[in-house]
């Protein structure tokens, strides 16, 4: 026996047969015959984004448009504000979507409707975005703008991607490698990092060696709290603030004298943080694109006559990963890193053994210091 269709409408107790579309509800009417006629009459309209009710009656319906190119990259950044507030999304990633966005903006009329360009104006803004930037960069401005239309069409906003043809094509993963490979090496020699030692403050020292020995970037630096390090066990437990992934790293002896070198002579205030300016204050806005940290740590280098050319802070953590790699155990240094594994293996691993991160922590250890060093010399 066939089962009849379920009626669309419900009784609103209004009395009228309504029913929600698009995030609206709507109402046909208190006779139950005639508010399903006019809701199969009107059905496919509203679901368009058309209420044939508010159209003038001489005026012929035209075909849905969509929300204009202003109005959803507004809707857009929106949303990533409300990421941002809720800490799903940094504000340095935001800055990037406002400043890639504006230059969407800047190669088109932002009321033209986002359903009706054409691979042309693509090309307009693929030049505009790729003038003056090597084939990394590019990369990362195509993806946001990417991300920004497939966010309205995921959300409804429109019906479909726009038409991008070629035009707003990814640079070829062998152009990355090249643009990469042209910037120069990104990390750090041991005779490199052991000569800014020798030249930096106990509060900036204690951060570099961090960042080789715990795989720490300029923002971890900043946002860290005295209670994630233990100087008398020599661990540290740090959830990432860019992922919120936990890790876990030994720390070296000469780290942790440094961190107390830095102790001894921190401004007595009552703030959560390890590292704190002569003021008492945090070093940096971790957000913020032009980082504290990362201006003194460049402005070291520069006193201490060393080329950093596509290097930084942040070449310390790419030091930490790339030296790590020589310990064999790449699970143990993604843990000590704050790396996401989305593979089924890091979903149930729920843990990985001291043991192997002290293996680690000694591999980078003798490269540094430039001798073998053991577990029990952590």
């Amino acid at each position: 026996m066939t089962t009849p269709p379920k009626f669309p409408l419900f009784l609103h107790a209004s009395k009228q047969w309504a029913k929600k579309i698009k995030g609206k509800l709507r109402y046909f009417g208190t006779d139950k015959q005639k508010a399903l006629e006019r809701y199969t009459e009107e059905r496919l309209h509203l679901e368009a984004g058309v209420n044939l009710r508010k159209l003038p009656p001489s005026k012929p319906v035209e075909p849905i448009q969509g929300v204009r190119l202003g109005e959803g990259i507004d809707l857009f950044l929106a949303s990533c504000e409300a990421r941002v507030a809720i800490k799903e999304l940094s504000t340095l990633s935001l800055i990037d979507y406002k400043l890639t966005l504006g230059l969407v903006m800047a190669s088109l009329d932002r009321s033209i409707p986002i359903q009706s360009t054409t691979p042309s104006h693509w090309a307009s803004v693929y030049q505009r975005i790729a003038t003056n930037k090597n084939a990394t960069t590019i990369n990362g401005e195509v993806a946001r703008v990417r991300a920004c239309f497939n966010w309205l069409e995921e959300n409804r906003f429109i019906d479909r991607i726009p038409h991008y043809g070629s035009s707003l094509s990814r640079p070829s993963k062998s152009a990355i490698r090249k643009a990469r490979s042209a910037t120069g090496k990104a990390w750090f020699e041991a005779h490199e990092i052991k000569s800014i030692l020798e030249a930096s403050r106990p509060s900036l020292k204690a951060m570099i060696l961090l960042g080789v020995n715990c795989g720490l970037g300029n923002s971890d630096c900043a946002q860290l709290k005295a209670e994630w390090l233990n100087v008398k066990t020599g661990w540290l437990d740090y959830p990432r603030p860019k992922t919120g992934v936990n890790r876990r790293a030994k720390v070296w002896p000469e780290t942790i004298a440094a961190v107390d070198a830095w102790l001894r002579v921190r401004p007595k205030v009552n703030v959560p943080l390890l590292f704190i300016t002569k003021q008492g204050n945090a070093w940096s806005d971790p957000d913020s694109p032009d980082c504290q940290i990362a201006k003194c740590f460049r402005q070291l280098c520069i006193d201490t006559s060393l080329h950093i050319k596509g290097r930084g802070f942040y070449g310390l953590r790419r030091t930490c990963e790339t030296i790590g790699s020589e310990a064999k155990d790449q699970i143990a240094l993604n843990h000590i890193m704050g790396h996401i594994d989305s593979s089924m293996g890091g979903v149930y691993r729920q843990r990985v053994g001291d043991d192997r991160l002290e293996a680690v922590a000694s591999v980078i250890r003798g490269w540094l210091f430039g001798s073998k060093t053991s577990k029990s010399d952590l």
